[in-house]
């Protein structure tokens, strides 16, 4: 992950990590720290995110369909009422809309009216949906525990937390 050498545009020289090159990249101005261990951290879960993306494509789903999949399981009637999803999902309500779309069309959710507010609309896992589900969550476990048993991916997150947190 963070083993290529990289380039900073500043110097031109190779950087053995991203974290490293991140930093240079927000220049020498020291009150462009936070701007740095900031981007150190999204690196790190964009990979994470890459991986995990890469891994329920196997299965037939996007990660974000995987996410609102895997939160309406949880759920204790395994549904949610569609702003939920989309603060679940991190989508406008409009992105919120097509996705519920999409994963209805393909069977593995459903919009059922809110019996106590006729205005509500849920969306609930169907059994196709919890089939899916079910065939995904090791395929992403699995990418999940060897992004964050990778140690640099545990040194970049770490590093980057303690920064933010020192502020």
């Amino acid at each position: 992950m963070y083993a290529r050498p990289v380039t900073t545009e500043i110097t031109q020289r190779p950087v053995d990590d991203a974290a490293a090159a991140l930093r240079w990249s927000a220049g020498a101005d020291p009150r462009r720290d936070l701007v740095a261990d900031w981007r150190a951290m999204r690196s790190a879960h964009c990979h994470v995110d890459h991986a995990l993306s890469t891994a329920v494509a196997q299965v037939g789903l996007s990660l974000v369909e995987f996410t609102v999949l895997d939160i309406l399981e949880e759920q204790v009637d395994a549904h949610l009422r569609m702003q939920d999803v989309a603060c679940v999902a991190a989508l406008t309500t409009g992105a919120t809309t097509r996705l519920v779309g999409r994963l209805e069309s393909r069977g593995l959710l459903r919009r059922v009216i809110c019996a106590s507010d006729r205005r509500g609309i849920y969306t609930e896992l169907t059994d196709d949906g919890r089939d899916l589900l079910a065939a995904a969550r090791p395929v992403h476990d699995a990418a999940l525990r060897t992004c964050l048993e990778d140690p640099a991916t545990v040194a970049a997150v770490s590093s980057a937390a303690a920064a933010i947190s020192r502020r």
